[in-house]
C-alpha cells in the first residue's frame, strides 16, 4: 500500500514537472521583440505574428473631416492589412470596414515603411496638437504632426499614392478617385 503511494505520487508529480516545463517553451515561444519605434521602416519582415499595429490618418479637409484606420497583422510569411473608414467625422457614424487584403512581407510595392520614415523626419512633435498620422502597438506610438494647411495636404496626398498601391482598384476618394462629380 506505501508502495502504491509512492508510485502514484510519484506520477503525479512527474506529470506535475512535465507540465511546466511545457509551460515555459510556450511562453519563450510567443515573445516578440518587435518594437515599433526602431523597426517601424522593415515592420513587414520584423513584426511576429502576436505583433498587431495600428495606423490612425486624418484625411478630410476644412469642412470634410473624414479618417481611416488600419489594422495590421501578420500571418506566417504575409502582411494582413484591414481598413476601416469613416467618411464623415462630423456625423458620427463610426468606422466601416472597407477593405481587406494580404500580401507578402517581401512586397516591394506599399511603401508604409517609408511613408512613416520621410514624414516622421519632417514632424514638429513640439507642435502639443492633434496628430495627423499615429501608428501604434500596444502602448508604443509615432506620431507624425504638421504644421499649415499646404503641409497637411501634402501629406494627405503622399498618403493616397501609397495607399492606391495596395487598393489599385479602389473607387474610394481617398486613393485619388471621387465618390460624386460635385
Amino acid at each position: 500500500m506505501k508502495n502504491m503511494k509512492r508510485i502514484i505520487l510519484l506520477g503525479f508529480l512527474l506529470i506535475m514537472i512535465s507540465c511546466q516545463s511545457k509551460l515555459a517553451e510556450k511562453e519563450n515561444e510567443f515573445i516578440s521583440d518587435f518594437d515599433l519605434k526602431t523597426d517601424y521602416l522593415d515592420f513587414k519582415i520584423k513584426m511576429t505574428e502576436i505583433d498587431t499595429i495600428k495606423i490612425g490618418m486624418g484625411v478630410g479637409s476644412c469642412m470634410h473631416q473624414s479618417a481611416e484606420r488600419l489594422l495590421i497583422t501578420k500571418q506566417k510569411d504575409s502582411i494582413r492589412i484591414e481598413s476601416s473608414i469613416n467618411e464623415d467625422l462630423f456625423n458620427k457614424k463610426g468606422f466601416n470596414k472597407f477593405k481587406e487584403i494580404v500580401i507578402h512581407e517581401n512586397d516591394t510595392t506599399w511603401k508604409m515603411g517609408e511613408f512613416i520614415e520621410y514624414y516622421l523626419a519632417k514632424s514638429n512633435d513640439s507642435l502639443d496638437s492633434y496628430p495627423i498620422y499615429t501608428i501604434s502597438k500596444d502602448s508604443t506610438k509615432i506620431k507624425i504632426y504638421t504644421r499649415g494647411i499646404i503641409n497637411r495636404d501634402n501629406i494627405v496626398a503622399d498618403y493616397c499614392i501609397v495607399m492606391k498601391k495596395i487598393f489599385p482598384e479602389s473607387e474610394f476618394h481617398f486613393y485619388g478617385e471621387p465618390i460624386k462629380d460635385y
